[in-house]
């Protein structure tokens, strides 16, 4: 199974999938083979792989990850029969079904939730980053893919790379270009890379995903996540009157269906998000994080 899987990655290698994606189907991969250990994929049957599915859900994964290793799966085996010559009868995965979702409504940042980590954003290298991710919603991988040439004060705007190395023009507020005006002139004494807009404090190197969640946990207090500030900014522009199909625009949606997802905000929210997310924050939440005792600092977080 294992020289089979090498061949498919690289396969998708070949046909441009990203970094990210291609990671992601290691891990699914990999614990297809701890489940199925010394087995070739034509030997697995629908059947192994119903209890596969089912196992699946007993390791507490949801529905909509359930259904991702099942596509990656079907991928999988529609590439090796093609490859072997089989017949399409001999695709087990042909007649695995998608497990049964329902409606998922995404949670995002209250104002109040907001407010507290633009005060607890420790340098401009942080600040920025929420802001820029708060006015454009854009994904972490696309975040830390930027370049200073993809910004544009003049027009206003963002070049980004979505997936698919699809290209889209990102508007930005002109709150956010203030910050990112004054940022990029203050990073210059910590680059040792010219090209990327954001990069980690010490090192001077691009920003990556993993230290972007960092950044993110700790300005939340633990409570946020990249992806989270992308609900946010979904839901805020839908409270604020935009349509769908201008959010999934924004967002880089191939499929509508997967923007509407957001048209869940309230009344509420309604009144409260443009004076916040619009404002600079003046007054110190109530709520503080607890040092914690002993251990080393981390260099990036000064």
């Amino acid at each position: 199974m294992r020289q089979s899987i090498k061949a498919y990655l690289n396969y998708l290698r070949g046909r441009n999938y990203s970094p990210n994606t291609i990671e992601t189907y290691e891990r699914i991969f990999s614990d297809l083979e701890q489940y199925f250990p010394d087995r070739e994929l034509d030997a697995i049957t629908l059947t192994d792989l119903i209890g596969y599915r089912e196992y699946m859900g007993w390791k507490s994964l949801s529905p909509s990850s359930r259904n991702t290793v099942i596509g990656c799966l079907k991928g999988l085996y529609k590439w090796y029969c093609t490859v072997n010559d089989l017949s399409y009868s001999s695709n087990p995965t042909i007649h695995l079904d998608q497990v049964k979702a329902g409606s998922r409504i995404p949670s995002y940042l209250t104002p109040e939730q907001v407010n507290f980590m633009r005060v607890k954003a420790r340098n401009l290298l942080e600040r920025t980053i929420l802001e820029v991710m708060l006015s454009t919603g854009i994904r972490a991988t696309e975040l830390c893919d930027l370049d200073i040439q993809s910004y544009s004060s003049d027009l206003l705007e963002l070049r980004v790379i979505g997936k698919g190395d699809k290209e889209r023009i990102v508007p930005v507020t002109e709150h956010c270009q203030g910050i990112l005006d004054n940022y990029i002139p203050w990073s210059e004494r910590f680059r040792s890379e010219e090209a990327p807009l954001f990069i980690r404090y010490m090192t001077g190197k691009r920003m990556d995903r993993r230290h972007l969640g960092y950044i993110i946990h700790l300005m939340s207090g633990g409570m946020a996540y990249p992806h989270l500030i992308r609900h946010t900014t979904a839901t805020r522009m839908l409270a604020g009157g935009a349509n769908l199909r201008e959010v999934q625009e924004l967002l880089g949606h191939s499929n509508l269906n997967t923007t509407a997802i957001y048209a869940h905000v309230t009344a509420e929210f309604r009144e409260k998000h443009e004076a916040v997310f619009g404002e600079q924050v003046v007054e110190e939440p109530e709520e503080k994080p607890k040092k914690k005792k002993g251990g080393k600092k981390n260099d990036d977080t000064k």
